[in-house]
């Protein structure tokens, strides 16, 4: 009997071949997927199913990958660790500057033209239209 661990809980597939999306969801675990059918072949273009995986060894380590694979195409065996539940990490936040902090809106000086400097623009009489 293949045992199979998803986000650490172990589930028994038997002996049946499964791929990842399969042995997930006997632990009752969905892994989202989009273009994944089991009456169809499969064809792993959608990305929406990537999960990390890894291999349990005999001494009780866990080996992950280095990449995230795609659950569809990924066979479950005996040892297949899955981790679904990971996040990615939150974007760092902005740091405020200075200059930003210490002056304000009102009292900045304007980086446009000063109000009395027009925009206006003036035909010239030599002007003549390009030919392309």
């Amino acid at each position: 009997m293949a045992i199979v661990i998803v986000n650490n809980q172990p589930v028994d597939i038997g002996n049946e071949r499964l791929n990842l999306i399969q042995a997930a969801l006997r632990g009752g675990v969905f892994i989202p997927h989009y273009c994944w059918h089991p009456a169809l072949t499969v064809v792993a273009s959608c990305r929406m199913c990537l999960v990390e995986v890894g291999e349990k060894k005999p001494d009780g380590t866990v080996a992950m990958q280095p990449k995230v694979v795609p659950a569809c195409q990924t066979p479950a065996k005996d040892g297949t660790v899955i981790v679904t539940t990971r996040r990615a990490p939150a974007p760092p936040r902005p740091v405020p500057s200075k200059a930003s902090s210490s002056t304000t809106r009102s009292t900045a000086p304007s980086a446009t033209r000063p109000a009395s400097a027009s925009c206006r623009t003036t035909p010239t009489a030599t002007a003549t239209p390009r030919r392309a």
